[in-house]
């Protein structure tokens, strides 16, 4: 969402540029600033987000300047190197998901130098807007750019946002907890750790095996994950500053999806059969390895509930993908959903009342997914997340106040947080590699 929120916020706005009610205040070179001059300049710095309210891609593309030497600078360092580039947006800039809400410039100053031909301003920007009905704001917004008069008119030949005190961006204060994820950004698989106030991942494996699917102990000290580097794909543990790997299975099969149990004591984890995969638990050390179902369908992703008395994990032995629980033991195995659709990679809340999961169908000739959430019994199931991406694995935030997961909303898959309503989107990762299969950090409990 990151990347939709700065394309967004950077063009967006009503036509109506709200300024002190002095007007914008200048000068050229040492004299007094021509007033009409002075108009015409503030009339392209509107043009450049006024275009916004009925979406007048000719008028922003008429006061942008049309070349390669156009410059764009976003909050999060990310730049945009000419019209070319600049022009790619456009798609977000255009889809009916965006609203413009309110807009609001302060403080505007504008100089015009000596030979008249260049104007330098400054603002403090409120950009208000949603996406998909949740807001995509900017508050607070430092705003400054450079115009140049070219044949005639004034065009946008630069613009700079920064964030001003207590400015409002994309990625807010309330990542408040580390997370974990895989990404190919390496040209192989590698887990990767981004922690609040950072905009770069730092990659803990940085091995030239396949390194993924990471899952974090309760406690925040050990992180689980499976790697190729023995030969097949095993379970190997971590702590979370890489160091002081250990090696937890080693079978001839290939092993999926490793989670740790609520006590920090055991694993739960996948063994793939080829045609069949089984749930299995064991130590956190890797001793002591049992089975916990036996047939002949895939079962996998499974979590146990926070006061240990279920198991939850999917499973397609009645044809498609559907949720199952079970007693710790594998006894007791109750299905939870029951439609058409795929119901993928489940996770119990912190407090164990219930349960998110994607559910993943094809629509318009493409696959799909949303993030559901239901009750632990599967009632009250309600949609977070809507229907035209595909969003999948949710995991929960410590405190049970947001979400995180994987979508292609963007173009390709990264890394998201959201509220339980599936507002206030954040995009967490941007890289054209795929991001995904995250989950947060606890503080470390000393």
């Amino acid at each position: 969402m990151k990347k939709i929120a700065y394309a967004l916020i950077v063009c967006l706005g009503l036509a109506a540029v709200l300024v002190s009610a002095a007007g914008p205040k200048g000068r050229a070179g040492d004299g007094v600033q021509d007033k009409e001059e002075l108009g015409r300049i503030e009339q392209a710095i509107r043009a450049a987000i006024g275009w916004a309210k009925d979406k007048n891609l000719k008028l922003l593309f008429d006061t942008i300047a049309g070349d390669e030497n156009f410059l764009e600078v976003h909050p999060d360092g990310n730049v945009v190197r000419g019209f070319t580039e600049f022009k790619k947006a456009e798609p977000i800039w255009m889809s009916p998901n965006f609203k413009a809400v309110r807009f609001e410039v302060r403080d505007l100053r504008v100089r015009l130098s000596k030979g008249g031909d260049v104007a330098w301003f400054f603002c403090v920007l409120d950009d208000m807007n949603t996406w998909k009905g949740q807001p995509a704001n900017w508050e607070n917004v430092r705003w400054t750019g450079v115009l140049e008069k070219r044949d005639g008119r004034w065009v946008m030949a630069q613009q700079h946002f920064s964030e001003g005190p207590n400015a409002g961006s994309t990625q807010p204060a309330g990542i408040e907890y580390p997370i974990l994820f895989y990404s190919g950004r390496n040209e192989n698989k590698d887990v990767y750790i981004l922690r609040p106030g950072e905009k770069e991942p730092h990659n803990l494996t940085n091995n030239p095996a396949q390194d993924l699917c990471p899952a974090v102990s309760p406690d925040g000290k050990r992180i689980a994950f499976l790697s190729d580097r023995g030969g097949n794909m095993d379970i190997f543990s971590m702590t979370p500053d890489g160091s002081d790997v250990r090696r937890l299975t080693d079978s001839p099969e290939i092993e999926e999806h490793p989670e740790y149990t609520p006590d920090g004591k055991r694993i739960l984890f996948v063994r793939d059969f080829e045609k069949r995969t089984e749930i299995w638990i064991m130590n956190a050390d890797g001793s002591e390895t049992k089975r916990l179902t036996r047939n002949e369908a895939r079962d996998e992703r499974p979590f146990l509930s926070p006061d240990g008395s279920k198991i939850v994990f999917m499973s397609n032995r009645d044809g498609n993908y559907n949720i199952y629980t079970m007693a710790p033991d594998g006894n007791g195995q109750t299905r939870l959903t029951d439609t058409p659709e795929w119901e993928i990679f489940p996770t119990w809340s912190p407090d164990g009342t219930k349960i998110a999961y994607a559910q993943k169908f094809r629509a318009d000739g493409r696959m799909q997914g949303m993030i559901r959430v239901m009750n632990a019994d599967g009632s009250a199931d309600y949609a977070v997340t809507a229907v035209e991406t595909r969003d999948e694995n949710p995991m929960w935030s410590p405190d049970g106040r947001h979400i995180i997961l994987q979508s292609v909303r963007d173009g390709n898959f990264e890394v998201y947080q959201v509220d339980l309503d599936g507002s206030r989107p954040v995009r967490l990762t941007n890289h054209a590699a795929w991001d995904g299969w995250a989950c947060y950090v606890p503080a470390p409990k000393r």
